[in-house]
């Protein structure tokens, strides 16, 4: 593998941890994105519905109070059409409430609360009718009697479903901490576990270039110090620091090569010279000879002309 394709590995790995880090964080964002939607979507408006209607009847419960001491007709008019319209408004905010709820006990609690709200009504009117009479006392004592019982029951309606709502928005809440801890467990996992690979990939991969070059500077440093170009260099990958130790063995047998035709040339040049000394040697010893027979020839001419002269000097 080449260093390209080991730093590429790397840079992959990276983006594979990214990419997992930001997928799992994405997925627990979902999550309690969700959560919160279901919250400000539902709970909310379902809490804020309720509280609206609980206090529309306590309004109205109050202004039913109110009605048993008024004797102005009047008056009595219009406090009985101020506790019409609360009643309507609370009735059509529950009807509202039930066709868009999908919980089986929040729709029960409705039930009961528009049975209550029914039964209220009609002791209402009773109590109406007996102000309008003037029998205040009787009236109050069908608020206490009859009506406190529905009001209790009303109320307990109306806590009821913000019980219900509230239930449900710290489910929701433990299940967004859940998702929470769960997602920021698994960022720091998968961040972990990428590291790690990345950190080996880099080890790895770190050593498998610093290793063979710094091989090759210590055989560079013992052949400059020694001048021995005998030992090659072990390769053991095919990427570019591999390609290069190759490089440099063939160098070596190269530079082998030459110095072999040198030490060739250098025989053939030795052997050369020997002959011509041996040449020159024996040049020498036959001009040795032939300035002996010379000399040897000399003294002969010399003895002659001595001769001859000894015998002219007789011959006279």
């Amino acid at each position: 593998m080449t260093i390209a394709r080991k730093i590429a590995l790397m840079v992959a790995l990276a983006l594979v941890t990214s990419a997992v880090v930001s997928a799992v964080s994405l997925f627990g964002l979902q999550q309690v994105n969700g959560g919160v939607t279901a919250i400000a979507e539902k709970t909310l408006p379902a809490v804020l519905a309720t509280g609206d209607m609980r206090a529309r009847y306590l309004e109205l419960h109050a202004a039913a109070y109110d009605r048993i001491s008024i004797a102005d007709p009047d008056q009595a008019k219009v406090a009985d059409e101020k506790m019409q319209a609360l009643v309507d408004s609370i009735v059509q905010q529950i009807i509202f409430y039930a066709e868009h709820t999908t919980d089986e006990a929040e729709k029960k609690v409705l039930d009961d609360a528009r049975l209550a709200i029914s039964a209220y009504v009609g002791r209402m009117t009773q109590v109406r009718n007996l102000a309008a009479m003037g029998e205040r006392e009787m009236a109050m004592g069908v608020m206490q009697t009859q009506v406190g019982p529905i009001h209790r029951q009303l109320a307990e309606a109306f806590d009821g479903l913000l019980k219900v709502r509230t239930a449900e928005a710290g489910a929701v809440g433990k299940m967004a901490e859940r998702t929470y801890s769960s997602t920021l467990g698994l960022s720091i996992l998968a961040a972990l576990i990428g590291l790690v690979l990345i950190g080996c990939a880099g080890f790895f991969i770190g050593r498998s270039v610093v290793r063979p070059l710094s091989q090759m500077q210590q055989a560079i440093t013992h052949a400059v110090e020694s001048l021995d170009f005998t030992d090659n260099l072990k390769v053991a990958s095919k990427d570019e620091v591999g390609q290069t130790l190759n490089a440099y063995n063939r160098l070596l047998q190269r530079l082998r090569a030459s110095f072999s035709e040198v030490q060739q040339a250098s025989a053939r040049m030795l052997s050369a010279a020997e002959q011509a000394d041996g040449s020159a040697r024996g040049i020498a010893a036959n001009s040795r000879q032939q300035s002996d027979a010379a000399t040897g020839m000399a003294s002969a001419v010399e003895q002659l002309t001595v001769s001859i002269s000894v015998v002219a000097h007789q011959a006279e």
